[in-house]
């Protein structure tokens, strides 16, 4: 359980990392934004999302992997203690 703590702190963080470089390039654009510019940016921002998704999608199914992975041993523990 500590480590299954951990790893989600872990990815907290590096979600604010990631939203803190996302947040300073877009205040960066403001300054001069013609509409080719921002048409750019939308795209990128776009991108960055489906990417952001789709590393979700593939954390979150290792998680679940990793999770009933060790239901299945605690299983096999216990059903080999009893023995």
């Amino acid at each position: 359980m500590v480590a299954d703590i951990r790893s989600r702190m872990s990815l907290f963080v590096v979600g604010l990392t990631h939203l803190s470089s996302k947040k300073s390039k877009a205040s960066m654009l403001i300054g001069y934004m013609g509409i080719a510019r921002l048409m750019i940016h939308v795209q990128q921002v776009e991108e960055d999302q489906l990417k952001d998704r789709e590393e979700f999608k593939n954390k979150s199914a290792k998680t679940s992997r990793n999770e009933s992975g060790q239901q299945k041993s605690n299983v096999n523990r216990s059903s080999f203690q009893h023995k």
